[in-house]
């Protein structure tokens, strides 16, 4: 595969290309053409984490962050989020969670994300020619929410533990 250049698609460049049959320069050619450049196609990304269909994933705190494997030409990312997976599917504006992210990685604190409920998400692969979907994925947030690292507690913490009806923590 033939390495991808950010130049917009159509424009044309000048190259040089120096040809040397030997070790010497007594062959040397140098040639000059105009170059115009096809469209970098992005390829879609894979996920990393959470894994499709995984549960228990925390709705806040460290673990709540979705991370994917660019593919190729990538450049930026829109994120969507949602409980809707035909919202997710059909990239509804209401489920854009995050557009032009630079980075493979979407933190989801600050999302509101509900104890015990599935998420569907996709991300939007863009550069400056072209976009491509990746697929639906789905997760499921754990039913208790933690806020904190109980090896951090010191005896100056408060810490409130809920029980469910069943008396379990």
């Amino acid at each position: 595969v033939a390495p991808c250049l950010k130049y917009d698609a159509g424009v044309t460049k000048s190259v040089r290309l120096e040809t040397n049959p030997d070790a010497s320069d007594t062959g040397k050619r140098t040639y000059w053409d105009s170059v115009a450049f096809a469209p970098c196609i992005p390829t879609a990304p894979t996920p990393a984490a959470p894994a499709d269909g995984a549960t228990e994933v925390p709705s806040v705190g460290g673990g709540n962050e979705l991370t994917w494997t660019p593919g190729e030409a990538n450049y930026s990312f829109d994120v969507y989020l949602s409980t809707s997976q035909a919202d997710v599917e059909a990239k509804d504006p209401g489920a854009l969670a995050a557009s032009d992210v630079p980075e493979p990685t979407f933190d989801l604190d600050g999302t509101s994300l509900a104890a015990s409920t599935t998420y569907y998400w996709r991300v939007v692969a863009k550069n400056l020619d072209e976009s491509v979907d990746g697929p639906v994925w789905s997760f499921t947030t754990s039913a208790f929410v933690v806020y904190a690292d109980p090896g951090t507690w010191t005896n100056a913490d408060t810490v409130m533990i809920y029980f469910d009806a069943g008396g379990s923590v």
